[in-house]
């Protein structure tokens, strides 16, 4: 991943949710994004340059972490 920003660079937001904006290189397949640095409970989705991520209730500051990975395209072994 080169460059990300959650909504687009923001300083703040009010909005429960977020858009993940994200470049990356090497052509991702699929994203996960969570506020718990190993990613517990959450999923691997079909990769976006924008997904939306919904922020946990409260106020204060979060952090969102955001991982890609690609795909390797299955093979048989014969």
């Amino acid at each position: 991943m080169t460059s990300f920003k959650i909504n687009a660079g923001a300083a703040s937001t009010a909005s429960g949710v977020v858009t993940l904006n994200n470049v990356t290189t090497n052509s991702p397949t699929q994203y996960i994004a969570s506020e718990d640095p190993w990613f517990v409970g959450a999923t691997w989705q079909t990769y976006s340059t924008a997904p939306k991520f919904t922020l946990s209730g409260g106020d204060g500051t979060k952090t969102v972490c955001f991982k890609v990975r690609n795909d390797l395209p299955s093979r048989s072994l014969e």
